[in-house]
Formats: C-alpha cells, structure tokens, sequence
C-alpha cells in the first residue's frame, strides 16, 4: 500500500522530472518549437498527465524559467555577496547557450501584457533591480554595516 507522503513524494520527483525535461527541451528547440507531446514522451508520460501538473505550455514554461532562477548561482548567492555571485552567474549562462536564448526571447515576447510569463519577468526584473541597486549603493558589499549611513565621514 502507497502512503499519502509517498504518493506525494512520488508526484513532486514526477514534476522534477518533467521540469528538468522541459527545460532541455525548450532550451534546445526553442519555446514556440518544442512541443509537450515531446516533453510528456521523453518523460514517459502522457499529455494529460503533464498537464495534470502544468495546466498549459505557458504554465510550464513559466515554472521552467522559475525553477532555473532558483537553482541558479545567482539565487544561491549570499546577500551581499557583490560583483562575485554576478560573475558567477554570467560563467553558468555561458555554458548554457540555449537557454540563454530562450532566457532572452521569452523575456522580449513577455513585454506584451497578455503574455502568460509577463508577470513572472515584471516580478524577476523589480527583484533583480532592487538588488544590484542595493549591491551598488556606496558603502554595500561584503563586510558592510547594513546599518551605517552611507554618508557618514565623508
């Protein structure tokens, strides 16, 4: 007999997998050429299985670029970190050239409103700005006092 957890660990390894597949795929053929009979086959599911998970292509697409923010150098990088974690951020993408195209072209399309990542790449960018503004201000940076005013003994 499955027990509810393991039913439940069972269904989230499922929709890792479908991620990581996802993610190859779009990253190689492209978003608009990537099909999810493609991803549900290489997976060894059905569509509506897949979409059991991710209600649409859009739907996954979108969960594809969140999970690989979070798995990013960017996103493992301790606050403060500086000009380090950016650097290494730029080394992971430059080994990972489709999805940087996929990166770039979701992001141009997502401009229109109407586009089902729009809000996730507003969200992304608003996050992304406020941290490098808060990397660069004078006085940021590791070892800096959070607390001291930037202006004091000057």
């Amino acid at each position: 007999m499955t027990t509810a957890r393991g039913r439940y660990a069972k269904g989230r390894q499922r929709r890792e997998q479908i991620l990581d597949t996802a993610l190859e795929v779009f990253a190689t053929g492209g978003f608009h050429a990537s099909s999810t009979k493609e991803i549900a086959r290489r997976v060894g599911v059905s569509e509506p299985t897949l979409f059991h998970y991710f209600g649409s292509k859009q739907a996954l697409l979108v969960a594809v670029l969140q999970a690989r923010d979070e798995r990013s150098a960017a996103a493992r990088a301790e606050p403060g970190a500086g000009p380090e974690a950016l650097l290494e951020t730029v080394r992971d993408n430059g080994s990972e050239p489709g999805l940087v195209r996929l990166y770039a072209v979701t992001s141009a399309e997502a401009t229109d409103p109407g586009h089902a990542a729009h809000d996730w790449f507003a969200r992304r960018y608003d996050r992304l700005r406020t941290a490098l503004a808060a990397e660069l201000e004078p006085g940021a940076g590791p070892g800096a006092d959070p607390g001291a005013d930037p202006g004091a003994g000057a």
